[in-house]
């Protein structure tokens, strides 16, 4: 039998002539207006030595901490006309701003107020606020704000913040040659040293320079007294297999190499860095592997064997000879050939990484290239690292990278990295 409905009275046709208006700025002000003020106030919340005026359902819409602890029964202070609250000093000075944003939607943060913000938004579980706080910390986090994350990374890492710990780890890593050079280097927490000097990504100038930090760090009046456990963490982690053998001399004739904290360990790890000079270039024949990061070189400025102003486009599709040294074993005599070509097509740049047969091990070279970008201070602002390559005879690498800050890029280096296996 037919309802008489007609077809437009249909579920799908009812539906396709509804509209939703809103009106997100008038709602957001009439709540706002409410922000510490007395009137409607059900709950007063001291702070330290402030009081401030609230509202249950503002507080509860906006963090299911604030529910829990105004709605459950079992709360101590639920039934109370006013909470405490229990705040470090760093988020009392901030609390006003945190509270406002409840209403508001808004926050005035600057870079030394954000922790105590994230760290409210983080205790309350306003994650809107959370996000936006990470979101602010990771942008003033870029390099070359070095000090924005030193004071941030440990803060990143205890609250489990992923992507505000990566930039303040990569800003950390691509400045270290200034943080080991700081004054303050020496006071630095153990778990943050260790966090870096383990790291691939360090740019240094080169080994032998994370190993004298190391021995700064290590004979610093606030860690002397604990030299062996500190040692025992730290030293395995200075790669010895890069330096040269001049500077594996030096090092043995430090002073920290006769201390008996020290003497046992440096000598096996010495002993390990000789082992690799002589058995690496013979490693094929006598099957044995140096694929540890322990054999691998970091980010050594040293090894730069080209650099490029951004805007110079008279290098662009030229070759350019250079040169560095052949094979895994770190030399100071440069005698591997290698041709680079740079191409440009607005912010992508292909890089061309010819190889010589100077370059050349048992017919094949193994690299890891690495492009390092300054801005107009010399301060590194990206970094484009290639996975290891395996180079024969005539055969040529690309290197595809796209320009992230092209406004503030000024110039460019090139490392051609040689890699153990």
């Amino acid at each position: 039998m037919d309802s008489g409905g007609g077809a437009d009275s249909t579920p799908t046709a009812v539906q396709l002539d509804v509209s939703i208006l809103r009106d997100e700025v008038n709602f957001i002000q009439n709540v706002s207006q409410f922000y510490n003020v007395e009137d409607l106030s059900d709950i007063i919340l001291v702070v330290g030595s402030a009081r401030y005026f609230a509202h249950k359902f503002v507080l509860a819409k906006s963090s299911d901490v604030f529910r829990t602890m105004l709605y459950e029964k079992n709360w101590s202070q639920s039934s109370k006309e006013e909470m405490e609250l229990e705040e470090s000093p760093e988020c009392q000075a901030v609390f006003d701003k945190f509270l406002r944003y409840l209403y508001t939607a808004e926050v005035s943060i600057t870079t030394s107020t954000s922790v105590g913000i994230l760290c409210l938004a983080d205790k309350y579980n306003v994650m809107s606020l959370k996000e936006l706080c990470t979101k602010y910390m990771s942008l003033n986090s870029r390099s070359p704000q070095t000090q924005n994350a030193l004071k941030w990374y440990s803060w990143a890492k205890l609250l489990h913040l992923e992507p505000l710990l990566q930039q303040c780890y990569r800003t950390i890593a691509w400045n270290f040659m200034e943080i080991m050079a700081s004054a303050e280097w020496g006071t630095m927490d153990l778990d943050f040293v260790l966090d870096f000097i383990q790291s691939s990504e360090l740019i240094v100038s080169n080994e032998f320079a994370v190993w004298d930090a190391v021995r700064i760090w290590l004979t610093h009046d606030s860690h002397v007294h604990q030299l062996r456990e500190n040692a025992a963490r730290l030293l395995p982690l200075v790669r010895f297999p890069q330096m040269h053998v001049p500077q594996l001399h030096q090092l043995e004739k430090t002073e920290l190499a006769d201390v008996p904290e020290c003497q046992d360990l440096l000598h096996e790890l010495l002993s390990r860095a000789y082992r690799f000079r002589a058995l690496c270039p013979v490693q094929t024949q006598l099957a044995v592997s140096f694929n540890e990061p322990f054999y691998h070189p970091r980010d050594y400025v040293d090894l730069i064997v080209d650099s490029v102003r951004i805007q110079s486009t008279l290098r662009f599709g030229i070759q350019m000879d250079v040169k560095t040294f052949r094979g895994p074993v770190p030399s100071e005599v440069r005698e591997a050939d290698w041709k680079v070509t740079y191409r440009k097509q607005m912010e992508n740049w292909s890089l061309s990484l010819y190889c010589h047969e100077t370059a050349l091990v048992n017919n094949e070279a193994h690299v890891q290239p690495t492009i390092i970008v300054y801005n107009e201070e010399d301060k590194v602002i990206q970094v484009h690292r290639e996975e290891k390559r395996v180079c024969l005879r005539g055969c040529t690498v690309t290197v595809q990278m796209t320009m992230h800050y092209s406004d503030l890029a000024k110039s460019m280096s090139v490392l051609i990295k040689p890699i153990a296996t």
